[in-house]
């Protein structure tokens, strides 16, 4: 049984954009998704815990030439979120406020990098 060790990720930077509120945005580290691609050192669910009233950002490692990501509630198969981007475009961010607290996977499809990383989304308590 693959067990999975929880960690939060290091929140990146809180800014405001043109106005809009606060964003938060959280990265999933390239050595990260590269374990879990080779099956080779720590793969730990993404543990994100976000605030209730900003805008929350999901940025992924680049992954090569061409990086195709989506993301899916655990167990089910249709992408509630896809992006297919070239070199110039990366990295690529999926916007995930509006989804509920849950697990989900994100899967990367790349020359570079690939496979899935699994994400444990829930919102603090303020």
């Amino acid at each position: 049984m693959k067990v999975f060790f929880g960690f939060i990720i290091a929140l990146s930077a809180t800014y405001t954009l043109k106005g809009q509120t606060n964003i938060e945005k959280f990265t999933i580290d390239r050595q990260l998704w590269e374990n879990c691609e080779t099956g080779q050192g720590k793969c730990d669910t993404v543990q994100i815990v976000r605030s209730p009233n900003k805008r929350i950002m999901l940025i992924m490692p680049c992954g090569g030439t061409s990086t195709a990501v989506t993301l899916t509630r655990q167990n089910e198969e249709v992408p509630i979120r896809q992006l297919n981007i070239k070199v110039n475009g990366c990295p690529p961010t999926f916007d995930i406020t509006d989804l509920e607290d849950g697990n989900y996977v994100a899967y990367m499809f790349s020359c570079a990098l690939g496979g899935a990383v699994d994400i444990s989304l829930s919102t603090r308590k303020e």
